[in-house]
C-alpha cells in the first residue's frame, strides 16, 4: 500500500515537475518573441529611441540614433545624453529630466533644438518616460521625433500672422468671424486694437454689438441676420463706441461661409475708417463752410434758399433775406490789423447765432458782409422783429484783447414772394435795402423800397 502511494505521489510530482517545466518554456517563449519583437521595433523604428542611466548617461541607442545624428554607438555610449542638444539648452533640458525624476512623473513632452555631429540644427520631439526596476527608477527611455519641418511651417505661419497683423495694423483692416450657433466671434489683433480691448477680452455677437453707437445696431443686427438666413453679403459702413469711450467710424464686410457643415459662419473684415471719414467731412466742410467763421458760404446758403423758397412756396408762407454790413469794420482792419479784425469778424458770428431762431441760416459772403434766411415767416413784420434784435445786439461794444470796439450794423431785408421769387432778385434787392440803411445814418435796418 505505501509503495503504492509513493507510486502515485512520484507520478503526481512528475505531472508537476513536466507542466512546471511547460509553462516556463512557454513564458520563455513569449518573453524571447515579445523582446524579438521589441529589437526589431527598437532597431526598424524611423523616431531616435535611446536609453540613459538616471544621470542622464546613454547606455542604449538606436539605429535611428546613428543615422540620423551622425555619431556611431560607441561615440555616444556612456557620454551625457545633451551631447546632441544645442549647447544653450543643454541645462535646460538635465533639468528637465531631473525634475521629471523628482516628481516622480511617468511621461512626459518636450521639444528641444539639437545638434547632428556635423553641426546642423533640428528641432526634436521628445517622449520621455521613467525605467523602473524592481521598484526603483533606473533610468529613461526617450522616444524622439525629428519634427524640424513642423517647427519650421509654424515659425513661417507666425511670420505670415505676425506679417497680416502688421499689415492690418498699418492699414487699420481686421478680421473677424461669428459663429450664429454658439454665438462666439473670433477677432484677430486689429479688431481688439479698434475697440481699444484687451486681447484677453472674450467678444460675443451681443457683447459685439454693444459696441455699436445706437444709430448703428440695428444697421448690422439687420444684416447679420440676413447674412444668416439668406446668404447676403454686406458691406456698411457704422460708428462704434471703443471701450474708452472713444468715438470711431468702422467699415465691416461679411458674408455666410457655406462651405463648413451645417454650421452657419459669418466672416469679413473690419476696418478703421475713422480718418477717411474726418477728411471726406473736413473736405465737405471746406467746400460749404467759411473757413474763418465755420459758417454756410455762398454755395450751401443758395442750396439752403432753394429748400426754404420751394418749402414756402407749397405752404403759402414768406422767406426774409436779410444782408449785414458791421460799420466803420474797414476802420479796424486799417488802424488795428487783419488779426483783431478776424476777430471781430467771430464774435460777430457768434452774435448772430445767438440772436437767428432755430431753422434760420446766417452766411458769410467774404469780408464783413453777412446774409442770413429767414425761414417760414407769416408777415414781413416777422422778418423786422429779427432785424431789430440784430441791429440791438450790434450796438453793445465788443472787447477784444485791451481794446473795447463799438461796432454796429445796417441790415437791408428783401421779403420772398414780395421783393423777388428767386435767389438772384432777393440777394440783389436786400443789398440795395442795406445801402439805403447805411445811407440813413447806419446802425438800423431797412425793408427794400421799389424806387
Amino acid at each position: 500500500m505505501q509503495a503504492l502511494v509513493r507510486v502515485v505521489l512520484f507520478i503526481a510530482i512528475a505531472g508537476i515537475v513536466t507542466f512546471l517545466s511547460t509553462r516556463r518554456k512557454m513564458v520563455e517563449d513569449a518573453l524571447r518573441e515579445s523582446e524579438e519583437r521589441y529589437r526589431v521595433f527598437v532597431e526598424d523604428a524611423n523616431d531616435m529611441i535611446f536609453r540613459t542611466d538616471i544621470n542622464g548617461l546613454f547606455t542604449f541607442v538606436n539605429p535611428a540614433v546613428i543615422h540620423i545624428m551622425g555619431y556611431e554607438e560607441e561615440d555616444l555610449i556612456g557620454k551625457q545624453y545633451t551631447i546632441l542638444i544645442r549647447p544653450d539648452m543643454r541645462d535646460d533640458a538635465l533639468n528637465f529630466f531631473g525634475r521629471q525624476l523628482v516628481k516622480g512623473i511617468q511621461n512626459t513632452y518636450s521639444e528641444y533644438p539639437i545638434i547632428t555631429k556635423d553641426g546642423q540644427e533640428l528641432w526634436a520631439g521628445q517622449n520621455t518616460q521613467l525605467i523602473v526596476t524592481d521598484g526603483n527608477v533606473t533610468g529613461f527611455q526617450v522616444v524622439t521625433r525629428d519634427i524640424t519641418e513642423r517647427r519650421r511651417l509654424e515659425e513661417e505661419l507666425k511670420k505670415r500672422e505676425s506679417l497680416l497683423n502688421e499689415m492690418g495694423r498699418i492699414a487699420k483692416v481686421g478680421g473677424w468671424e461669428f459663429d450664429a450657433e454658439t454665438q462666439k466671434q473670433l477677432w484677430t489683433k486689429e479688431v481688439y486694437r479698434i475697440h481699444e480691448v484687451d486681447e484677453n477680452y472674450e467678444p460675443t455677437v451681443s457683447k459685439g454689438i454693444d459696441f455699436y453707437a445706437p444709430a448703428s445696431r440695428p444697421v448690422i443686427e439687420r444684416a447679420l441676420q440676413r447674412a444668416i438666413e439668406y446668404g447676403e453679403p454686406f458691406n456698411v459702413e457704422l460708428e462704434i463706441i471703443t471701450a474708452k469711450g472713444n468715438h470711431r467710424w468702422v467699415n465691416a464686410n461679411g458674408k455666410a461661409d457655406r462651405e463648413r457643415g451645417t454650421k452657419k459662419i459669418i466672416s469679413g473684415t473690419f476696418q478703421d475708417v475713422t480718418e477717411r471719414r474726418q477728411a471726406e467731412e473736413n473736405i465737405r466742410q471746406m467746400a460749404y463752410h467759411d473757413s474763418l467763421t465755420g459758417l454756410p458760404n455762398r454755395k450751401l446758403f443758395s442750396d439752403r434758399l432753394d429748400v426754404s423758397l420751394a418749402q414756402a412756396q407749397r405752404d403759402q408762407k414768406k422767406v426774409g433775406i436779410a444782408m449785414l454790413d458791421l460799420d466803420n469794420f474797414k476802420n479796424v482792419n486799417d488802424t488795428l490789423g487783419h488779426d483783431v479784425g478776424d476777430i471781430l469778424l467771430k464774435a460777430a458770428t457768434a452774435r448772430l447765432n445767438a440772436t437767428l431762431r432755430k431753422g434760420d441760416t446766417v452766411a458769410r459772403f467774404g469780408g464783413d458782409e453777412f446774409v442770413l434766411i429767414l425761414h417760414d415767416l407769416n408777415i414781413i413784420e416777422d422778418a423786422v422783429q429779427v432785424a431789430q434784435k440784430i441791429v440791438d445786439i450790434f450796438c453793445k461794444p465788443f472787447l477784444i484783447d485791451t481794446h473795447k470796439l463799438v461796432v454796429t450794423a445796417s441790415v437791408g431785408i428783401a421779403v420772398y414772394s414780395n421783393d423777388g421769387i428767386d435767389e438772384v432778385m432777393l440777394l440783389k434787392n436786400a443789398d440795395i435795402a442795406m445801402y439805403q440803411a447805411k445811407q440813413a445814418g447806419r446802425s438800423r435796418y431797412q425793408l427794400y423800397k421799389k424806387a
